[in-house]
């Protein structure tokens, strides 16, 4: 088996979305050639979900560098932390962001580049390695990724979950930061042998960022089938539209919440007959805010993965909220292939014309409604209300190209190639 260094910041127990595309292709690699050493962050991070650890494969091995109490102030799952004391967390985190955020390049994760270059050169020495993955963001991740590929020889694959340079939901915090970005990224990719992106919008922006011709491939985000082993909880009590995870920029639920509410007073709806369902890490101000809309809203705080899935696949509707930011068209958020497997009608409030709306009509999973459009997303629920009684559907075949064994299998053909090339 061929070992490679595998840079990913966030790891479990850290928890979230973050999380699992790294968790999944270390979980698959060793079945297909690859043995992951693991460098990975502790701490800085507001989830954690512990029950993710038991997915780690024996054949992995897993370092974990950080500063200060192992994951101390993540928020683990269950119900939202008492109003008081999350409240300030909340803004202490806020303030510690944004400080960190001008002080710090090529992100708020800057300090890992040290230590965690210092435990990949010592995975390397104790164990060998023929490649070296990094996955990002945080940006750092890549930095210590492309130090380590030139100063040990290897080859380097970078991996995007989000752009780096240009990426609109992520700007800069200053002038000098806007400067330096797309000049530390040119550095990063002139040391890569290859890249990949979760999307096929950002493969063809690499396409022309990666020099030489170097191959770019379009490995999405996807649903582990062993987290669908369980049957399907049975659908009883008021209709639910769920949504899994954390709101932030311009994906927030006020569109959603005044067509939900506009939907419950066209159908005569009360708090026993609908229900707006928030799992995740949800502030007191957003639930505030959201209840002031006149829907119920349940916020049953962060779910461990297993539960979250379980709560996809007992919703009435699931919910998608993507942006309209330029570049929003191009993203595609990690749940909705977990959406599409739990079988459930999806509502879409994405950019029509983005990658996100056509996975939505491939599979005729739902409703794609724009993100300002509140009167076509009460038209959309009310549709979406009128069809409750249908059953989940069977997973589609072609929905399986989105599976993470399978993807994982692309990710190490492509390790394959790079280390013959």
């Amino acid at each position: 088996m061929r070992n490679l260094i595998f840079i990913s910041y966030f790891f479990p127990p850290m928890g979230g979305g973050a999380v699992l595309r790294a968790l999944k292709f270390v979980k698959y690699l060793p079945a297909f050639g690859w043995r992951p050493l693991v460098v990975a962050g502790a701490g800085d991070y507001h989830v954690r979900d512990e029950t993710l650890v038991a997915e780690i494969p024996a054949a992995a091995f897993v370092r974990h560098v950080g500063r200060g109490g192992l994951f101390a102030g993540a928020q683990k799952a269950g119900p939202p932390s008492p109003p008081s004391r999350h409240v300030v967390a909340r803004l202490s985190r806020r303030l510690s962001r944004q400080l960190r955020g001008v002080a710090s390049f090529p992100d708020i994760y800057s300090w890992f580049a040290r230590p965690g270059y210092g435990a990949a050169r010592r995975l390397l020495t104790s164990h060998g390695g023929e490649l070296i993955f990094s996955t990002a963001p945080p940006y750092t991740s890549h930095v210590v990724a492309a130090r380590l590929a030139r100063d040990a020889g290897l080859p380097l694959v970078l991996d995007y979950r989000d752009a780096w340079a240009g990426n609109p939901f992520e700007r800069p915090p200053t002038p000098i930061h806007r400067w330096r970005t797309p000049r530390a990224e040119a550095a990063v990719l002139g040391r890569a042998s290859a890249a990949v992106t979760v999307t096929e919008g950002m493969a063809e922006a690499y396409r022309r960022r990666l020099p030489g011709g170097r191959p770019v491939v379009f490995i999405p985000n996807g649903y582990d089938e062993a987290d669908f082993a369980e049957p399907a909880p049975s659908r009883e009590g008021p209709f639910t539209v769920a949504h899994s995870g954390q709101f932030y920029g311009d994906r927030m639920p006020w569109n959603f919440l005044a067509a939900a509410a506009r939907f419950a007073a066209r159908r005569d709806l009360g708090p026993d007959d609908f229900v707006v369902r928030f799992a995740g890490p949800v502030g007191r101000s957003v639930l505030r805010r959201a209840k002031g809309f006149g829907v119920r809203v349940d916020a049953p705080g962060v779910l461990g993965h297993g539960d979250a899935v379980r709560a996809m696949r007992a919703a009435d509707v699931n919910l998608i909220i993507i942006g309209s930011r330029p570049g929003a068209a191009a993203t595609l958020t990690g749940k909705i292939f977990e959406y599409l497997r739990a079988g459930r009608p999806v509502l879409g409030l994405v950019p029509p014309d983005g990658e996100a709306a056509a996975l939505i009509r491939q599979f005729d999973a739902g409703a794609v409604v724009a993100p300002d459009d509140v009167d076509g997303a009460a038209a959309a629920l009310s549709r979406l209300y009128d069809d409750r009684g249908k059953g989940a559907r069977p997973c589609p075949r072609a929905l399986r190209r989105f599976e993470r064994r399978r993807l994982t299998a692309e990710l190490a053909a492509l390790f394959d190639d790079v280390v013959k090339s």
